[in-house]
This record gives C-alpha cells, sequence and structure tokens, in this order.
C-alpha cells in the first residue's frame, strides 16, 4: 500500500465528498449507483468518452442507413437486428428505469475492487450497497 491512490479511488472519494456536501449529512452512507452517477458528472473525461462515442455511433448509424437505402442486403440485415436488440434491451431494463450514466462507466470505474481498496485504506465504510466517508477520507479530500 505504499503507492498513492488512483485516480478512480480519488474519483470515488470526491464524488461521494460532493454528495456529502450537498446532502450537508456526513453520517450517511450513499448507494453506489448515486456515486457512480456523481463520479461521471464530476469527470470532464469520461463525459468526452461518452460524447465521441455517441458521434462515432450516430456516424455507423449513418452510414449504415445510406447503404440501406442503396439496397445493400447486409445493412439491412443489421437494420433488422439492430432494431431486435434495442427492444430486447428495453424488455430486460424496463422503460421506466432510466440509467443516468453509460453502462460503460461502471466497468471502467470496477467499484466493487476500487472500493474495497478505499475500504481497506480506511477511507471509507461499505455496507449492503452502500458507501459513505470515514474522517480519514473526508480529511484526504481536504488534501
Amino acid at each position: 500500500m505504499s503507492r498513492g491512490l488512483g485516480t478512480k479511488q480519488l474519483l470515488l472519494l470526491k464524488a461521494i465528498r460532493s454528495i456529502e456536501l450537498e446532502r450537508e449529512d456526513e453520517s450517511s452512507l450513499w448507494s453506489i449507483s448515486g456515486i457512480l452517477e456523481r463520479a461521471y458528472s464530476l469527470s470532464t473525461n469520461m463525459q468526452d468518452v461518452e460524447r465521441r462515442r455517441d458521434e462515432a455511433s450516430a456516424a455507423r448509424a449513418a452510414h449504415v442507413d445510406r447503404l440501406a437505402r442503396d439496397g445493400d442486403k447486409r445493412a439491412l440485415l443489421l437494420k433488422a437486428i439492430d432494431r431486435g436488440l434495442v427492444r430486447q434491451s428495453r424488455w430486460e431494463v424496463g422503460e421506466r428505469h432510466k440509467r443516468r450514466t453509460p453502462e460503460w462507466v461502471e466497468h471502467h470505474l470496477n467499484p466493487s475492487r476500487t472500493l474495497a481498496l478505499l475500504e481497506k485504506r480506511g477511507l471509507i465504510q461499505r455496507e449492503r450497497g452502500y458507501a459513505g466517508l470515514t474522517e480519514t477520507g473526508r480529511a484526504k479530500c481536504r488534501t
């Protein structure tokens, strides 16, 4: 543990601290999903990645649309498969569930590992899907 905190660890600490300051409550534990949403909102890097991914996806979709209009059978098949996947993902998630962060953010931050390392250092406490800063963690956020 001689190395300092990593960027993901620091981001999650800042996210928890930001929630505490907003709610004016240092004694509560916060949901991991809420912490991830806050981390995403604090990270301009991750927002830029998502913007670039959206732009690339829109460009690919426009290209496939052009090919489909020109009668390309593979493009027509790809559009049909894509429609089916969209319907299936809506079914799995449910229409009412609105995810505020892109799915890849959870894989990128790897909260179970990152939060476990922070807990091991005594910077946070965790309990059943919730986490909060310890006094040591709050002091680390101030420096």
